[in-house]
């Protein structure tokens, strides 16, 4: 029981923060002689992966990828040293340049919507442990009356 509670507690300042700065989806980056780098999802979404142009004419996108909340994105290397995107279990090999996965604008979620799926666990371990806490008192002032009632209401 009192780890639920204190569990709760724990996450109460990470659910203000979830609040005060939400995410709409997270950018992986990837830059010629940088190591392996790959980020969870915090939601199901598509992600794309783009080349970007050193110029700064854009960046033009290789793939569209829909990553489930459980997988990652990013980028690994292969058993060669060889760079390869990664997004939701599937490998893209790749030639070393710069690259960035990111949510694809058409998936982005509003605020209220990451902000829920963000908070949701950390409301139902808060919600756990004020019924762990409701039983502790119920037990607590069944004891005090047993005890009160077995000494003839002498105290």
């Amino acid at each position: 029981m009192f780890h639920r509670v204190a569990l709760a507690l724990a996450f109460a300042p990470a659910l203000a923060g979830c609040m005060a700065a939400p995410s709409n989806g997270t950018r992986v980056e990837h830059r010629p002689g940088e190591g392996p780098k790959t980020h969870s999802v915090p939601y199901d979404a598509t992600y794309v992966l783009q080349l970007v142009d050193e110029t700064g004419a854009g960046a033009m996108v290789l793939e569209r990828v829909a990553v489930e909340r459980k997988f990652q994105i990013g980028f690994i290397r292969d058993g060669d040293g060889g760079l390869v995107a990664y997004a939701g279990g599937r490998k893209f090999p790749l030639s070393e340049d710069h690259y960035v996965w990111q949510i694809a604008p058409d998936a982005q979620k509003s605020r209220g919507d990451v902000m829920q799926a963000k908070a949701g666990p950390v409301i139902a371990t808060a919600g756990e442990a004020l019924v762990d806490v409701g039983a502790f008192i119920g037990w607590l002032a069944g004891q005090m009356l047993y005890g009160f009632a077995s000494t003839g209401g002498v105290h």
